[in-house]
Formats: C-alpha cells, structure tokens, sequence
C-alpha cells in the first residue's frame, strides 16, 4: 500500500528529495478541483523550500526566518507555507521573487510545465 503524496517519508532537505515528491505530488492532479488547489499549495511550499536551498551556501545560509524577515510574517507561517498548510499570496510570492532574484514562475513551474491545471475539464489533467 502506498503512502499519501502529502504524508511522505522524505525530509525534503535536499533538492532532489524535493523534486521527487513534487513528481510524486504531480500524480495526483486531476482528482478534483479542492485535491489539487491543496496539491497546487504543497508544491508552491515545497519550491519556497528548494529555493532555500538553492540559495545557500558555505558563507549563507537561507532559513525561515530570513525568509519571515522578508515577507514580514513570522517564521512559523513560513513552516506552514513550505508545508504547503497555508497559501501564500501572490504578493508575497512576487516580493520573495524580488528580494531573491527568482522569477516567479519558479514557484509553480512543476505543474505548468506538465501542463496541470487546478480547474478540471474533460480531458486535462491526465497522468
């Protein structure tokens, strides 16, 4: 029996654990439109998490709450959105893009490179 994409064993520290439950996440599109407005947030969350990573290094590193102190909410809403547990707004998606130099597609670059969709119409979203 498979376990559900949201509850996965990874901790999600490096990329590639990202990307890999983000592949997993993508799976699951297409069930309903309530299924993949949470899924849509779980991969937003979980790019704001990679872009974290991405953006550290030896001399740097990129937390939460460099990331709070950016978005000016505190670091426990930055827990929540990278759990993809709350939505973040499209304002604070594009003020995070500014202050790290990342374009703001990245963040849902996953699901529209497949060409996933929240809405459901007959004959999008197929796996």
């Amino acid at each position: 029996m498979t376990q559900p994409i949201l509850q996965n064993k990874h901790k999600n520290t490096t990329v590639d654990e990202i990307d890999f439950t983000i592949n997993n996440i993508l799976k699951e599109f297409g069930l309903s439109e309530k299924n993949n407005k949470v899924l849509f947030n779980r991969v937003v969350g979980l790019q704001i998490r990679k872009l974290r990573i991405m953006k550290s290094n030896e001399f740097f590193t990129m937390t939460q709450s460099r990331i709070s102190e950016m978005l000016n909410v505190s670091f426990q809403q930055v827990q929540k959105y990278e759990r993809g547990l709350n939505t973040v707004s499209l304002d604070n998606l594009k003020l995070l893009s500014e202050k790290t130099n990342t374009d703001l597609d990245f963040f849902w670059s996953p699901i529209t490179t497949k060409g996933l969709t929240i809405k459901i119409t007959k004959g999008n979203n197929a796996n």
